[in-house]
């Protein structure tokens, strides 16, 4: 078990830093904020760093406090030169210009054409205003962001379509960030939280600038007022913008008001790559997420094809080549290598040669070339001192200075290491998990073989004290929103469709408007739990009947949802129609984009999320909102900001009256190649808090039982979407093959994962570790689910093979039990009333176990683990439960006979077969609104009340011969159920046994004589 982990459950926020990018707080020494111009009475930099000289302005009431007011003719501020701020030196930084302006027409046209708002200027130049003659390039009262670079580089418009001269407050930001993978800039324009304008360009400027202004060119002058002006060196992103907009008078003094220390960034790896502050986020090839993390989920990586990159400025930031950088650097992470050989070099971090970081003969190395040619080693196989074993969680901290580093291993110090200077060699981008270099020939090597959580990087170096914090971080604990249908509160009563897509297409709500899932769709480990997975085929799509609902011709209208892909072609993700269309979601090149219709083919609106191609195509999971009042506006929003919007419509649109589908458009032959997740409708236009509420949610807690499905590859492969941590838990995996006559086969963490038994069958317990063609067993149990053999097994994954896994959670680790005559081990899970009990000893002949529950187990099946043996099974519901019993193995009624299951109570159950040997129990008691065990008198129409939506339901007759029959939700085929029979290794059957409902099931067929029954939510 790992140390750190934490479940989410359903209660008790609490204090933890373990998702912050800043654990040990802000700091402003490290803050991004250049300059911040309050201009209470003065052009002074409150940040101390670039002081104003101002000229004929006048000060009045302001956005917070004062403000300054330009008069059009003469007024400027004159900051100097900002070194931070690009130019042809230092064209590959990043920067954001914020502040609130106010004007209005008139003052628009007196000030002239371009009304400046911050310049910089020499012959290239930065320049944000405001429009003020009705020309092309300077419409009246809209903001523009204009670059010019001088001999036809970097010459670019970004202008809002929407005026803003109503002599109101606005606010307004420009980003503008350099990308070392594509050599660009994109640029960003923000108006009041919402952004306008996007375009990328080329990085070049012309020369220096020698000055900077606000509100004028120091030849053109503008007529307006401006406050709160901060320039940052980084690219803000959405959330940060977001706190500068809703900011209030008591932070307006705070040169940190974004709350940033020395963190820079955090890749928790829970579900995909991205940085946690929002500005660094990776792009994962080949990694595995949702697998047994140190801190919640970690990331597997292969060994040899997977890799994160994370970008050029955090290259900048680890080998101090950026603007502002300390010059020294922390990387902290967990790592468990997995691989074999000692002797490989296996890379968890690089930043090509400027930084390269190994686990090698078992201890962890750095190397470090120091001159732009490559030629010579400033840091040359600096190690640690001690060796660190494969297959075990390590905290492994770097701490990187031009002239000194130092290891620290599960909070010690383990190696320092001094260098008299470091000049770093060029690099345009760092990884994680393995070795990238600007060179093809060396490019993506020795990548790391095992596991990776939590990677830090700070821009200073960490004390001793402030390492152990770090490794003794836990996980925090959160109140699960994602089990909550009726969210947010605020919205609960407009949600009218919610679809987790936890291994169904079901809708959660109690609307009925359930989807129906296509022969070939997948689940997989989502944003939260499990999630669709859409391989891009035409039956990879789950298809939802009809309904006025979806239709914003009839009402108002909105949709979130989470997508994931690394697809940049035209991927669609949800629509209404085929032909004629009402609307549809997709994302091309990388960008969102939603269509409205008039008609087949018209287009009634149409909104584009952006123009940067790929930007959301990275692997990452992004949540999209859309909202459409009908006629008067529509709006998509990506994690938790605006990003397009439309007021103006063309015609009118009408209900098509037809099918809504998830992963495709209804007419396309191809679905999304990617992931969804969480889709959840309103008939209501959510408000920006609420939408950022649903950005926001948290993990929903784990399942105690889950039923998935899946297809065998003959090799080993990740069924990640259990949603149990079986790594940390244990419990019962029971695995059937659908489509063959395969035997069920039955692991659990009490016998090892290695063993199985087989519940149609009285065979003993078979190691399939040891099998004559390799290692047949589950190759392990992981914290979503677990991985496949690495070699076929028909039972479990035979290329082409179809499957369910019924998974039961246990009690952790077994531990051992004296309650009974022989001493026993027990993996207990009390709150689902499940044990798994295996005895030590061989003297059961007439001997008690313990089984670990807090109350007498209703359900028992028992197996003698070491001989051809019957499955014994006790009931409560069985005419003398001590006396009679039944045969999982077989269909006979129920029998009575000296040798069953007996003296059940609430510690112990005794064991009196007439054998004198070890043995395996599965123990099941009732736990309301979970389980039901019970009977019932059959007759066809017979409803079954168990007081929950069962998605698992087992039926035995027992006053005569009949099979162990089990329908559940994820075999389900329409309206039709496929049963599955514990006692035969039958495929599975197309045959409608039971209708499962929302309080329980109704029976469906003709018989008679009494049943028993485990009903499962």
């Amino acid at each position: 078990m790992s140390l750190g982990k934490k479940l989410f459950i359903g209660g008790g926020d609490t204090t933890c830093f373990a998702d912050s990018v800043q654990p040990f707080g802000a700091d402003s020494a490290y803050s991004s904020n250049v300059a911040l111009y309050q201009l209470d009475g003065n052009a002074n930099d409150t940040v101390g760093n670039y002081n104003g000289t101002a000229s004929n302005v006048t000060y009045s009431t302001g956005k917070y406090g004062q403000s300054v007011y330009f008069n059009g003719t003469s007024s400027s501020i004159d900051i100097g030169t900002i070194s931070e701020l690009p130019s042809n030196t230092n064209n590959e930084v990043d920067f954001t210009f914020s502040a609130w302006v106010k004007s209005n027409t008139t003052n628009l046209n007196a000030g002239g054409g371009s009304n400046p708002i911050f310049v910089n200027y020499n012959n290239s130049y930065q320049f944000i205003g405001f429009g003020g003659n009705d020309n092309a390039n300077f419409p009246t009262g809209r903001i523009f962001y204009y670059t010019y670079g001088g001999s036809g580089q970097h010459n670019s418009w970004i202008i809002t379509d929407e005026t803003f001269d109503d002599d109101n407050w606005h606010h307004v930001v420009v980003t503008d960030v350099y990308s070392a993978v594509n050599n660009n800039r994109t640029r960003t324009l923000y108006v009041d939280n919402v952004q306008r304008k996007q375009d990328t360009v080329d990085k070049n400027f012309n020369a220096n600038a020698v000055s900077t202004y606000l509100g004028s060119t120091n030849s053109a002058y503008s007529k307006q007022y401006l406050d709160q002006v901060r320039i940052f060196s980084k690219g803000l992103s959405s959330s940060e913008i977001s706190i500068l907009y809703n900011e209030t008078a008591s932070t307006a003094s705070n040169t940190n008001v974004l709350g940033e220390g020395s963190g820079v960034a955090l890749y928790t790896l829970d579900y995909d790559a991205s940085d946690a502050g929002g500005n660094y986020d990776g792009t994962p090839t080949d990694v595995t997420f949702g697998v047994d993390g140190q801190i919640n989920w970690g990331a597997s990586f292969n060994g040899s094809s997977s890799k994160i990159d994370i970008g050029s400025n955090i290259a900048d930031v680890v080998t101090f080549d950026g603007a502002g950088s300390t010059n020294e650097c922390t990387l902290s992470f967990w790592v468990q290598p997995q691989g074999t050989s000692s002797s490989t070099y296996y890379c968890v971090f690089s930043v090509g040669y400027g930084l390269e970081l190994y686990y090698v003969n078992n201890k962890f190395t750095a190397f470090s070339n120091n001159t732009a040619t490559g030629t010579g080693r400033e840091i040359d196989n600096f190690q640690t001192t001690s060796t660190y074993s494969f297959n075990e969680w390590h905290h492994v901290v770097f701490v990187f200075t031009p002239t000194s580093q130092k290891w620290y291993i599960n909070g010690s110090l383990d190696g320092s290491n001094t260098t008299t200077s470091y000049t770093p060699y060029p690099e345009t981008t760092a990884t994680i998990g393995t070795f990238k270099n600007t060179s093809p020939a060396y490019d993506n090597l020795l990548t790391f073989d095992g596991l990776i959580d939590h990677v830090r990087i700070f821009d200073k170096a960490l004390s001793s004290s402030e390492v152990s914090t770090l490794y003794g971080e836990t996980a925090c604990v959160y109140t699960s929103t994602t089990d909550i249908v009726g969210f947010p509160s605020s919205a609960s009563s407009n949600l009218f469709a919610y679809y987790k897509l936890d291994n169904t297409g079901n809708d959660e709500s109690a609307n009925g408007h359930d989807g129906t899932p296509g022969s070939s769709m997948a689940y997989s480990f989502g944003r939260f739990g499990t999630g669709g997975s859409f391989d891009g085929s035409n039956n990879a799509v789950v298809t939802i009947p009809d309904s006025n609902k979806f239709s914003p011709s009839v009402n108002d209208f909105s949709v979130s949802f989470w997508f994931n892909t690394s697809s940049t072609a035209t991927n669609r993700l949800i629509a209404k129609g085929s032909n004629p269309y009402e609307w549809e979601i997709w994302v091309s090149n990388g960008q969102p984009v939603y269509v409205a219709y008039q008609s087949a083919g018209a287009g009634h609106g149409i909104l584009y999320g952006g123009s940067n191609p790929g930007i959301y195509a990275d692997g990452n999971w992004h949540h999209l909102v859309v909202t459409h009042d009908y006629g008067t506006k529509a709006e998509i929003f990506l994690d938790n900001a605006s990003l397009a919007s439309l007021t103006s419509f063309t015609g009118s649109m009408s209900n098509t009256n037809s099918t809504i589908t998830i992963g495709k458009r209804g007419d396309q032959s191809t679905s999304l190649t990617g992931k969804l997740d969480q889709i959840r409708f309103y008939d209501k236009i959510l408000t920006t808090d609420e939408i950022a509420e649903l950005y926001n949610e948290k993990h929903e807690a784990q399942p105690n039982f889950n039923a998935v499905t899946y297809t065998g590859t003959g090799n080993s492969q990740y069924i990640s979407n259990v949603g149990i941590d079986l790594e940390t838990y244990g419990g019962l995996i029971w695995f059937k093959e659908r489509n063959g006559t395969n035997q069920h086969q039955l692991y659990d963490n009490v016998r090892g994962y290695d063993n199985a038994l087989y519940s149609n069958a009285d065979t003993a317990e078979y190691n399939y570790s040891t099998h004559p063609n390799g290692d047949l067993a589950p190759a392990s149990v992981e914290a979503n689910g677990f991985f496949t053999p690495t070699v076929a097994n028909n039972g479990i994954n035979r290329n082409g093979g179809t499957y369910v896994a019924w998974v039961w959670k246990g009690g952790g680790d077994p531990v051992s039990n004296t309650s009974g005559d022989v001493a026993c081990q027990v993996s207990a899970n009390q709150d689902a009333g499940f044990s798994i009990v295996g005895g030590t000893g061989s003297t059961y002949f007439g001997g008690s176990l313990g089984h670990g529950l807090s109350q007498a187990p209703e359900l028992i099946l028992y197996k003698d683990k070491t001989q051809a043996n019957s499955w014994y099974v006790y009931h409560k519901d069985l005419t003398t439960p001590n006396n009679y019993y039944l045969l999982l193995d077989q269909t006979a009624a129920q029998a009575n006979y000296g040798q069953n299951i007996w003296n059940v109570g609430s510690t112990t159950f005794g064991v009196d077969l007439g054998i004198d040997r070890p043995g395996i129990a599965y123990c099941f008691h009732s736990v309301a609104g979970y389980s039901k065990i019970g009977s019932f008198t059959y007759s066809a129409g017979v409803s079954v009340n168990v007081g929950f939506a069962p998605q698992f339901v087992m039926f035995k007759k027992i006053s005569a011969a009949g099979s162990w029959t089990v329908v559940d939700n994820k075999r389900f085929s329409g309206s039709t159920d496929f049963g599955l029979f514990w006692n035969l290794d039958a495929a599975d059957v197309n045959f409608d046994y039971l209708n499962l409902t929302s309080t329980g099931f109704t029976t469906t067929y003709s018989d008679t004589g009494t049943f028993i029954y485990l009903a499962i939510a």
